[in-house]
């Protein structure tokens, strides 16, 4: 049965203590075991996002917890603490490749006992069915590329992954799709997917950082429809402090995180596309400091 939602009055709307954490764990790392157990990436990325994301570990060795009984647990939660529960257990569910539409049963399951519909379910069944055509129509109906803009191509960055708009989720779903798992070929008319990135040593904890710092960020951001080209006078710390962005934690730095203007702070990719600009435009390449680092070795 599924646990319905609370009232206004009812709903608790504090971050969860690491008594709770414990819970979520169990619920989040029960959603996405396939059959022969989980991978080594599910579980560094999913212990990463609890920590950055709540300051609490989770037991990745915990005894797991059923549907009814995590719903119940969250019963005083409301949609939105939910939706994102659901929502990471989608993310460790679309690393798997191939994805076991027994992963696809179980997490719906879980989204069901706790009254929670969210998009992205359509898609990881897509997944896991092999329909990978259907998945991405689904992506543009029920996703971030839905508004998407053909301003936006001009701008890379990060959108913060769990903002008030649901539709946040999508835009860090298809990213893991296109740059881990190679599901989607292409995204938002603007990328290509190059697959085996989130999987590299040290980016999990990365990937969590940057969610932990969107989710600290003044306001609702969405970095990837800023006017960037209106603050290019502006010092990078003056921007900083305009959205709050909060500095990288000493984990993520230990885990490689650089900046776009030192070595390892471009991809090769990345690299080539920027001297085929320049050479196309007629000038010099100048990439600011930035280097291709030494391709870090797959694993975690």
């Amino acid at each position: 049965m599924p646990v319905p939602l609370p009232t206004d009055d009812q709903a608790l709307r504090v971050p969860p203590d690491a008594a709770e954490v414990a819970v979520l764990g169990r619920g989040v790392l029960a959603a996405v075991t396939p059959p022969g157990g989980r991978t080594a990436l599910q579980e560094v990325l999913i212990g990463a996002m609890f920590e950055a994301m709540t300051g609490h570990p989770v037991d990745l060795g915990a005894e797991p917890l059923e549907p009814e009984a995590f719903a119940e647990a969250l019963a005083r939660r409301d949609e939105a603490f939910r939706t994102r529960i659901v929502q990471v257990m989608l993310l460790g569910a679309m690393v798997l490749t191939p994805l076991p539409e027994a992963v696809a049963d179980q997490v719906e399951a879980y989204a069901r006992a706790l009254s929670v519909d969210d998009g992205m379910l359509a898609v990881t069944r897509r997944f896991a069915q092999g329909s990978l055509g259907l998945a991405a129509i689904d992506f543009q109906r029920n996703g971030y590329e839905a508004g998407w803009d053909s301003a936006h191509a001009e701008v890379l960055g990060t959108s913060r992954a769990l903002d008030d708009d649901p539709r946040a989720f999508s835009l860090l779903a298809m990213v893991v799709s296109l740059f881990e798992t190679g599901y989607l070929a292409t995204g938002a008319g603007l990328f290509a997917y190059d697959r085996g990135h989130l999987s590299r040593r040290g980016v999990p904890v990365r990937l969590a950082d940057a969610m932990r710092r969107g989710a600290l960020m003044t306001g609702s951001v969405d970095l990837l429809a800023m006017d960037w080209w209106g603050r290019a006078d502006q010092p990078v710390e003056d921007v900083r402090r305009e959205l709050g962005l909060v500095p990288r934690s000493d984990a993520a730095l230990a885990a490689g995180s650089v900046t776009a203007w030192e070595r390892g702070g471009i991809s090769s990719f990345q690299l080539a596309a920027g001297r085929a600009a320049a050479e196309a435009a007629g000038r010099a390449y100048e990439p600011f400091g930035a280097s291709v680092g030494d391709e870090p070795a797959p694993g975690t």
